[in-house]
């Protein structure tokens, strides 16, 4: 049987030939019947899949290039035994119809892509969204950390990725290109894929400090605390300074005043305010009596306060 075959006869398949039907049109797949046909993988020189080009085959599995950038509606027609079509590059390829792409193939037949939102969004593709998926999950939900970070990725297809350190330990968006290596046949066939991730920044609270006071003194000095600093950093990275503000004044009457904290900016954090309370408290007052001596018979005197 055939378990593998490398199609890379030319740049557009024009000397692979195969029958015409009676519409004077391209009819059967060379692979047409093949009964012992599994994987084909498409050679890096092509870059059309034409009309039928696997109709009708037994195949099972096929990798198509980055280099395929049209793709003929019917390319895999009539294909009973079809389940995985791995397509690698990162833009959708044009196709000419929207309704026949998996006409007479398999119901579990699916797309696999490395961007499966940009497909189930491009013209003629968008038919498609419920046999489109991943062939290759990328891992990029990077948090500042002062350190280098790995892209990860997770696929279930001979897809290797390589150069995925960063290049950058700021946070902020940036552009990769990652280095694609696909096994498939015994063929190593290899491209880049141009990747768009972002670090997030950090997360940093910064929480002010209650206090208690008595009414009619003056505001104490208000501080804050830090929480969640990264790689040994301190106060150091931040590049303004936050304010602890409160609208007590030393008359206001007693009661609980939210001390607030803001401001602050730093450029690899994403700061949290979380506020305290200052609390005015009765202040205490002394009543006092005048002392007084009389003689016994004396009327009493008036009574009053010092």
């Amino acid at each position: 049987s055939v378990s593998a075959f490398l199609l890379n006869r030319s740049s557009d398949l024009s000397l692979v030939s195969y029958d015409i039907n009676s519409n004077g049109n391209t009819g059967y797949s060379p692979f047409y019947k093949q009964e012992g046909l599994d994987k084909i993988t498409v050679g890096p020189n092509v870059k059309e899949l034409p009309y039928c080009i696997f109709w009708g085959s037994a195949i099972k599995e096929i990798y198509v290039p980055s280099s395929v950038t049209t793709v003929h509606s019917s390319f895999v027609n009539n294909c009973p035994n079809l389940k995985n079509v791995i397509i690698l590059g990162a833009t959708p390829s044009s196709v000419d119809n929207a309704n026949t792409l998996l006409s007479g193939s398999a119901e579990a037949s699916k797309f696999y892509v490395f961007f499966p939102d940009k497909y189930k969004s491009a013209k003629n593709w968008s038919n498609y969204a419920d046999k489109i998926d991943a062939c290759c999950e990328i891992y990029s939900d990077l948090t500042y950390s002062g350190e280098g970070h790995a892209i990860g990725y997770k696929t279930d297809f001979p897809i290797v990725l390589e150069n995925r350190d960063t290049e950058t330990t700021e946070a902020g968006t940036y552009k990769k290109r990652i280095d694609v290596t696909y096994t498939t046949n015994g063929y190593n066939l290899k491209y880049v894929l141009d990747y768009e991730y972002t670090i997030k920044k950090a997360p940093l609270t910064i929480t002010a400090n209650s206090y208690t006071r008595s009414y009619g003194e003056e505001n104490p000095e208000l501080t804050f605390e830090y929480d969640g600093f990264v790689d040994g950093e301190d106060e150091k990275v931040i590049t303004k300074e936050p304010v602890a503000t409160t609208k007590a004044t030393a008359t206001s009457g007693v009661g609980e005043y939210d001390i607030t904290v803001s401001g602050a900016e730093a450029k690899n954090y994403e700061i949290t305010y979380v506020k305290a309370t200052l609390t005015v408290t009765k202040a205490p007052l002394t009543i006092a009596a005048k002392s007084y001596t009389i003689r016994q018979g004396e009327a009493l005197p008036k009574f009053e306060l010092e």
